[in-house]
């Protein structure tokens, strides 16, 4: 009988190659002691992985949000623009309470 591909006589070999050997945590006995230990926890080739409808959805938004401009090209635009012809106006109340917004979330955090 054998299991993922390791059979009763290749263990039985193993086994009696460490027995040989000297038992002092010698290189050859901690080198066959690792060769059985990967042996016996090698991947099949039926393993295989599932993945939740969740995680699928996860990685698709993910990927959409990777196809998007990090920039909104046409907003810096029309501020250049504003900008530009005299239109833009600074709202300093505005700018002020976003700033103190800003500074309650970070501090509770």
């Amino acid at each position: 009988m054998s299991i993922n591909n390791i059979s009763g006589n290749s263990i039985n070999q193993t086994n009696n190659q460490l027995n040989k050997v000297n038992r002092n945590n010698s290189p050859e006995a901690v080198r066959l002691a690792n060769a059985r230990e990967n042996s016996a926890t090698a991947p099949s080739d039926q393993d295989n992985l599932t993945i939740t409808g969740t995680a699928a959805k996860l990685k698709q938004l993910e990927d959409s949000i990777a196809q998007l401009p990090i920039v909104d090209m046409q907003r810096v635009e029309d501020l250049q623009q504003a900008i530009n012809n005299g239109s833009y106006t600074i709202n300093p109340e505005k700018i002020a309470e976003k700033l103190i917004d800003m500074e309650f979330a970070l501090s509770r955090s």
